[in-house]
């Protein structure tokens, strides 16, 4: 039950200024909506595909969770409740990489936030981009889109250009 009352209260949050003053808040905006298609078949599949907008944040205090109202609204009053869920592995890096590949940290490899156990750069040096959400959702025809921090150590070079595989829309920024 805890879990669900501070999920509940982290949307209400997004909805007051006090949410300026969090550094590291974090929106992933995973958005999928129908591709285009030229044959009927097509086009009746993807109008029973669903839209999906997965929103994450970290670093969330505990004061701000209650003054998310029209998030809470306009999100959560209208999506779909994990009345049971859980994280893996609770640290930042790690816990987006096994959101983004589906696995373990332990499998997956990234296992901290910093080089040489962790990061973007490792993320990427053991070819994880290759295949994630975002590469198996675009094979299916969708359109994918991220916005926000991706993996730490992802731009820190001065350059957010990269976009990983199966992004269409890419909003990352430096992490």
């Amino acid at each position: 039950m805890l879990p669900m009352m501070l999920f509940d209260k982290v949307f209400k949050a997004f909805d007051k200024p006090l949410l300026k003053r969090f550094v590291l808040v974090v929106l992933l905006c995973l958005t999928v909506s129908t591709a285009d298609s030229s044959s009927l078949r097509e086009a009746q599949a993807a109008q029973t595909r669903p839209n999906i907008l997965f929103v994450l944040t970290d670093d969330q205090d505990l004061d701000s969770l209650g003054r998310m109202d029209k998030v809470q609204s306009r999100l959560v009053d209208e999506g779909v409740r994990f009345k049971r869920s859980f994280v893996t592995t609770p640290t930042c890096c790690p816990s987006r990489a096994t959101f983004l590949r589906g696995q373990y940290a332990h499998n997956h490899g990234t296992l901290t936030g910093d080089p040489p156990a962790g990061g973007w750069e490792k993320f990427r040096s053991d070819r994880r981009e290759r295949s994630t959400i975002a590469t198996w959702l675009d094979d299916a025809g969708f359109t994918t889109g991220y916005m926000g921090k991706y993996l730490n150590g992802y731009g820190t070079n001065g350059s957010t250009t990269h976009v990983p595989p199966g992004w269409d829309r890419w909003w990352g920024w430096q992490g």
